[in-house]
């Protein structure tokens, strides 16, 4: 049962330089899933497959740009905007990179 607890409780601060606390999460969860819709409806590809590989690539996009470029370009104060902020540059970069690659069927 402990395994399952721990689970639950798990947070990727083992990616991130920082912890996440929960809203940092939902806040980077919430914008993937819009950024993902977007370049859904961009492509013009409308299948559940697509729209799950748009929401992995935002999500990582996210957390890279969390992870890696946040602790040097962004030194502000509250830790929740900082997030948001990085998740805007980490999608902005994955969904052209989307776009990119869906260049043949649009």
């Amino acid at each position: 049962m402990d395994g399952f607890i721990s689970l639950a409780n798990w947070s990727p601060s083992g990616i991130a330089s920082g912890s996440f606390i929960s809203a940092n999460l939902i806040i980077i969860l919430v914008m993937s899933f819009i950024g993902a819709s977007i370049v859904t409806r961009l492509a013009k590809i409308n299948t559940s497959f697509n729209f799950s590989i748009n929401f992995l690539v935002m999500l990582a996009g996210c957390l890279m740009f969390n992870a890696y470029a946040s602790e040097f370009l962004l030194q502000l104060e509250n830790e929740f905007i900082a997030s948001a902020v990085a998740a805007n540059f980490g999608m902005t970069v994955a969904g052209f990179a989307l776009l990119f690659g869906y260049r043949n069927t649009i």
